[in-house]
């Protein structure tokens, strides 16, 4: 349960997300980096296939736009052609902050820009710059004035639950405006936001060095979490816009006791122990990232080498976790989509769960409750001032019903209106909703189906008909261990880099109506990649079998680097492939994997091999380690320089970062986690002669 548990300590405010974007791939066909390999591509490649001729633009024109540059193919067969003048750090750099069009260095392909037409957008590429709306992006990510709301308790002498701010319970209202925080106790700034796959935000991780809850006068609790997982999409939450901005995640990390300071009287407010789980073992935080504002067009002209980071709203919950719990998700039942609500537009994977000692079943809304962005004009443009203003779309009065054969009783209902309860209160309330079942036959509830209803308008029914707007899934499938790392050519049966070294076994976890199912079930993995331009594969069937069972070590080949998600589902109910995104955040039931590139350097590290290199330059260092880095995350050259003299003097710091014991931390060096382990021992091999010709020298 964890998430639904009590204490449910609600919070409510805002976030900065600083990513670095030139990654993205977001104009292709023009591309400057390679997801699969990781590296960057000098010069810049131009994709050239009919589809990505302009529809105003005749085929005639489009090949002879082409007809001056020579037509290169890669290893897959795409045909590309080369920016070939943008050929040095220094010129890729101003490139890429440059409106395409602009820049006097690749005057020779601005006609062809103007006949491309980018998928993404429709529009062709003219005035876009290559380097995306935030070159200069930190990687950084962090909350912005996240406090304390309301505390929901339960009360065993009523059966109730109390979601008023004003609790009998003085440390619940002392509680009330606590901030929490990722700074640590100097204010020094230690998340970090990364996605698993740069071109597809499907699962992105917040990696925190420290996570506080502190009053004005004390300390609550500080510690370091586990990374932080997106377990959840929905990317129509925001009914009149598009992209990422229409779209919210909600995110689960859990705090081990035993790295937690804690103070006594918040330890008195927690259980010792939950019934049928175990021991209290820390605190589980599970929130909501919505309202998303991006400035798409920064003028890097005139703010210069600096960041422009994304902001957005934060709403969530702080709660128990018990031994049994999941630290990445909660154990429960899941509700997916099934009649749209409004045109195309379905709600997304809802959680619940029934406490059969309260005798309470507590549905999450947090990620699915749709609004409307009050500030987006007829034009369609988008504002970029933060934050904007927001209201609840009239979802109106949704039900909650249990059904088991001919029998359907009511559970409960709740109304979303700009009134009632209003958006304001709905997030400070932390999106979860508790309806007693003391009404339903004994057991009926642990064997029926959940459903959800509601009105559905669609352009017949403009004022709406009564439909099923979510249904209970048959399971509901996950794994702890997500967001998963590995080389290639690693033996999977030794597990995958997750949280932390060393690696584990990614197990996968089969519930049904909330219960660990028992006997093996009926289930199909689907594989979804994405190629070296960024672009999405094909999502295909890898296997399909009845002998899956909660619990199962994932075996994963790693034989060949890629980027992937794996799609589980239901062997009954095969999700519509027609539309890849869909098809994966339609339940969240997914694993990524990332398998590193095993980069070839035997001619340095294997002395039987017979063009064996003793000595490792920091030229080949630079090359195969950091200039990527240099290309595409510029900001870090400004953090370690990629200098020999200024490298040899932070070794012994740089060494550190990129240790497998700091992995797991928001220093971590690359933040992008793309480190392989041969790269790594080229470092390491290039540190060791520097340590040698020192101690020579002394």
């Amino acid at each position: 349960m964890s998430q639904f548990d009590f204490p449910r300590i609600n919070f409510y405010g805002h976030a900065f997300i600083d990513p670095a974007t030139a990654n993205n791939n977001y104009f292709l066909p023009l591309v400057i980096y390679d997801p699969v390999n990781s590296m960057a591509f000098l010069p810049p490649r131009l994709f050239i296939h009919p589809k990505f001729r302009a529809k105003t633009t005749t085929t005639e024109d489009f090949e002879k736009a082409i007809k001056p540059f020579a037509v290169l193919n890669d290893p897959a067969g795409n045909a590309y052609i080369e920016i070939n003048s943008v050929c040095s750090v220094e010129i890729f750099n101003q490139w890429c902050q440059t409106p395409l069009g602009k820049h006097s260095v690749d005057q020779p392909f601005h006609k062809l820009y103007a006949l491309i037409r980018v998928p993404g957008t429709g529009k062709n590429l003219i005035d876009k710059c290559p380097g995306y709306w935030n070159y200069h992006g930190k990687m950084t990510f962090g909350f912005e004035n996240v406090r304390v709301t309301s505390v929901d308790t339960f009360s065993k002498e009523s059966g109730k639950v109390n979601h008023d701010i004003h609790s009998d319970n003085w440390i619940c209202r002392s509680l009330i405006g606590a901030e929490l925080s990722m700074n640590d106790r100097f204010n020094t700034r230690t998340g970090v936001m990364i996605d698993v796959c740069p071109s597809m935000s499907v699962h992105s991780q917040v990696f925190c060095d420290e996570l506080s809850l502190s009053s004005s006068t004390k300390s609550w609790f500080s510690g370091k979490p586990y990374k932080g997982t997106v377990r959840t999409m929905n990317p129509f939450r925001i009914v009149n816009q598009n992209s990422i901005c229409a779209a919210s995640g909600v995110v689960y990390s859990a705090m081990e006791l035993s790295e937690t300071e804690m103070t006594a009287d918040f330890r008195a407010l927690l259980p010792e122990s939950s019934l049928g789980r175990g021991k209290l073992k820390g605190l589980l935080f599970r929130y909501s990232l919505l309202e998303v504002v991006e400035n798409w067009e920064p003028d890097y002209e005139q703010t210069g080498e600096v960041s422009n980071p994304a902001r957005c709203t934060v709403a969530g919950s702080i709660s128990p976790w018990f031994d049994g719990d999941l630290k990445s998700f909660s154990i429960g039942r899941q509700l997916l989509g099934e009649v749209p609500f409004l045109g195309y537009r379905k709600l997304f994977p809802i959680l619940c769960s029934f406490n059969k000692e309260t005798k309470i079943l507590s549905i999450d809304l947090i990620g699915n409750v749709p609004e409307v962005n009050l500030d987006v004009p007829q034009s369609g443009k988008e504002p970029i001032h933060f934050p904007q203003q927001y209201a609840l779309y009239d979802l109106g009065e949704l039900r909650l019903f249990a059904a088991k054969g001919d029998a359907e009783i009511q559970i409960g209902s709740v109304n979303f209106s700009e009134s009632d309860p209003g958006r304001k209160t709905f997030l400070e309330t932390g999106g979860i909703r508790d309806f007693s079942c003391e009404h339903l036959p004994d057991g009926f509830i642990g064997e029926a189906e959940i459903l959800l209803k509601g009105i559905a308008r669609t352009a017949e029914h403009e004022n709406g008909i009564k439909a099923i707007l979510a249904r209970e899934s048959r399971y509901l499938i996950t794994s702890d261990e997500n967001g998963l790392y590995a080389n290639e050519g690693d033996d999977p049966a030794l597990g995958y880099i997750s949280y932390q070294y060393p690696k584990e076994a990614c197990r996968l976890r089969i519930f049904e109506r909330g219960n660990p199912v028992i006997n093996p079930v009926a289930l199909t993995v689907l594989h979804h990649k994405v190629d070296v331009t960024g672009e999405s594969v094909q999502l295909v069937e890898l296997c399909k079998d009845n002998m899956f069972f909660d619990g199962q070590q994932l075996i994963i080949p790693l034989h060949k680097t890629s980027n992937s998600v794996y799609l589980f589902a239901d062997g009954m109910e095969l999700p519509d492939l027609s539309s890849m995104y869909k098809a994966i955040t339609r339940t969240g039931f997914f694993i990524s994997l990332r398998i590193l590139p095993n980069r070839r350097f035997e001619k340095y590290l294997d002395p039987q091999n017979p063009e064996y290199r003793e000595q490792v330059n920091f030229d080949l260092v630079y090359e195969e380690l950091f200039k990527l880095y240099d290309l595409i995350y510029p900001v870090s050259g400004k953090i370690s320089p990629f200098h020999e003299k200024a490298f040899i003097r932070a070794r012994h710091f740089i060494k550190e970062l990129m240790s497998d014991e700091n992995w797991a931390s928001s220093s971590y060096m690359p933040s992008t986690r793309e480190l392989s382990d041969n790269q790594k021992r080229i470092f390491l091999k290039w540190f060791d002669q520097v340590e040698e010709l020192e101690s020579q020298n002394k």
